[in-house]
């Protein structure tokens, strides 16, 4: 754009009283001091041109609330920047700066500052005026110190590090109580900031791309934490504690020199997203990992390596809801009566809907879905009886206690109808109608998969 041009499209935002400006992508080498007329401007952008200075006129915008100067060839800003008593905004980001005037103090008003991509080594002192501002990047600069005034912007919500030389983080840090997004990858850490688990608020951290070796115990505390990425650094293992960030759904721990996992992942009942790609993991974990987080939770809480093609069973009981507690409590003890039974493992889990009981059963060596239907019927068939139906051909003749105790948890459940106001006559019509469901249309039809189907609702 020719020098007419834009002097013609200063004189048109002044004579219209415009409140936006955009002046982006023009090539422009110099912005006239005739800027400084347009005082209804609130808005103005600058970015994509060739400008490496500004007139000191630009300090006479009074009512400006954002400027855009991204891509440029800016080495220095104007002292009369300060003067931008309304600016919230300041996008300085893709420039040469190396140096801030101490007049940047003066914008008290200012929210987000973007010095992204610059030259950057230090920030003057009177930074920490800018009692207001939430978002700080600082990427992609010269820091080989976070200078401490960081430190004293305790509105800061946001604060971006990444691709800098730092190797450590100032204490004074711990004062950004409001903080929940931390990006200090591509740095040079080898070990983990002490004071980021003073950062309580912490929903997003990004270690990427350094050198530490190990995560704190004390990383429990971040318990408001949603996404970790840990890409590229040299973990070794991780704390059993990173199973208390419940919050957790995002885990990249990608290219580090982990060969175990801490059975407490299991425990992050939230996670959507985990990532150990490029890890020396020990078998079965990298063959289990292939099919999925479900798959590893399973092995690492239940036992069971999905790897070896499980028999999986599950079944759907239409049940009053005030019979949920007794009838879970009693099928809780199922897999350890397997165990008394049986020479094979079955895990058995319910989750409830309204009116319905959803049972799960898995199985890594059972012959087949049917002779898991079978011990199950013959674990529910005593609740009709009050007896206790041993399967005389898989009890080993030793096991004198296991009668015991599965009358005792028999006894419990009739104790718990009296409890949950439960006819004993309606008990044992459902537990009847749970039979009559798990014993309809067997054999069970079973995929290739394995995966057995309950039948439809039986007619007993």
């Amino acid at each position: 754009m020719s020098k007419h041009s834009i002097l013609q499209t200063l004189r048109n935002a002044e004579q219209n009283k415009q409140k936006q400006l955009f002046l982006f992508n023009l090539s422009l080498d110099a912005l006239p001091p005739e800027i400084g007329m347009l005082e209804h401007l609130e808005h103005l952008d600058l970015s994509d041109n060739c400008l490496s200075s500004l007139p000191p006129q630009i300090g006479e915008l009074k009512n400006l609330r954002s400027l855009n100067l991204e891509c440029n060839n800016l080495q220095e800003l104007p002292p009369e920047i300060g003067n931008l008593q309304f600016l919230e905004e300041l996008d300085l980001s893709r420039n040469r700066l190396q140096i801030l005037p101490n007049e940047i103090g003066r914008l008290t008003k200012l929210r987000k500052l973007n010095l992204r991509t610059n030259q950057l080594s230090g920030l003057p002192e009177t930074l920490k005026n800018l009692g207001k501002l939430t978002g700080l990047d600082l990427s992609e600069n010269l820091f080989l110190q976070l200078p401490i005034v960081v430190g004293y912007l305790k509105q800061l919500t946001q604060l971006a590090l990444s691709e800098n030389k730092l190797s450590a983080l100032p204490p004074a840090l711990a004062n950004l109580t409001r903080l929940n997004h931390l990006d200090i990858s591509y740095n040079n850490f080898n070990r983990f900031p002490d004071v980021i688990v003073s950062l309580c608020q912490l929903s997003f951290l990004d270690l990427s791309y350094n050198k530490i070796e190990k995560l704190p115990p004390q990383i429990e505390h971040l318990s408001n934490l949603d996404t970790l990425y840990m890409v590229e650094n040299q973990l070794q293992q991780l704390p059993a504690q990173i199973g208390r960030l419940t919050h957790l759904r995002s885990l990249d721990l990608s290219g580090n020199k982990l060969t175990t996992l801490p059975h407490t992942l299991t425990q992050l009942y939230g996670l959507h997203e985990f990532d150990v790609e490029d890890n020396p993991l020990k078998a079965p974990y990298k063959k289990i990992l292939e099919l999925g987080i479900y798959a590893l939770s399973l092995y690492m809480s239940r036992g069971i390596d999905f790897c070896s093609m499980p028999k999986v069973l599950h079944l759907d009981f239409d049940l009053p809801d005030n019979m949920h507690i007794p009838v879970k409590q009693y099928l809780a003890c199922f897999g350890q009566y397997v165990q008394q039974c049986a020479p094979f493992r079955i895990s058995a889990e319910t989750t409830s809907s309204e009116g319905k009981l959803h049972l799960e059963l898995v199985s890594a060596n059972a012959p087949d879905t049917d002779e898991m239907c079978l011990l199950l019927y013959e674990y529910l068939l005593p609740l009709i009886s009050y007896e206790k139906r041993k399967r005389a051909a898989n009890i080993p003749k030793n096991n004198t206690d296991a009668p015991k105790e599965w009358r005792l948890q028999q006894q419990w459940v009739y104790k718990c109808l009296q409890l949950y106001g439960i006819g004993k006559t309606d008990f044992i019509n459902t537990i009847k109608q749970m039979l009559c469901r798990i014993t309809a249309g067997m054999p069970l039809h079973e995929s290739k998969t394995d995966i057995g189907t309950a039948p439809g609702q039986a007619n007993c």
